[in-house]
């Protein structure tokens, strides 16, 4: 057992090694020159065309309720700076319903003095007279 925990160890090590000396690369490295062309080479041809997009893509799934949360979107984030704005607010919205989810630590201090007189112990001895 003990002999194949040390080789366990040495076969990781030298793995290890391995692997970090594969990413070594040298101070005088230089990325290579891409020749990727500047635009999408089939660019033209009438498959890849912006010409009949489909703007309302949704109405294909003729779905009442999809589109009705896409118009409502829409009309409720045409701008972007209204988008991020509702998307933080639902972010804190959420953060805020996860907290309900942790633990709550409460706690409540209570003091109290009461003197009672010596009339209010049915004159019994137990505050000494003066």
């Amino acid at each position: 057992m003990i002999q194949h925990i040390k080789k366990l160890r040495i076969v990781i090590t030298v793995l290890g090694a391995t692997l970090l000396s594969a990413c070594a690369v040298g101070p005088d490295f230089k990325t290579p020159a891409s020749n990727a062309p500047q635009t999408f080479a089939h660019a033209a041809h009438p498959e890849f065309s912006r010409q009949g997009i489909e703007v309302t893509w949704w109405k294909l799934f003729k779905d009442s309720e999809l589109s009705a949360l896409v118009d409502q979107t829409l009309q409720h984030n045409y701008d972007l700076q209204t988008a991020r704005a509702n998307l933080l607010e639902a972010r804190a919205l959420y953060m805020e319903a996860g907290l309900n989810l942790a633990p709550t630590i409460t706690s409540h201090a209570y003091y109290t003095e009461q003197k009672r007189s010596v009339g209010a112990l049915n004159n019994r001895a137990f505050v000494p007279a003066s």
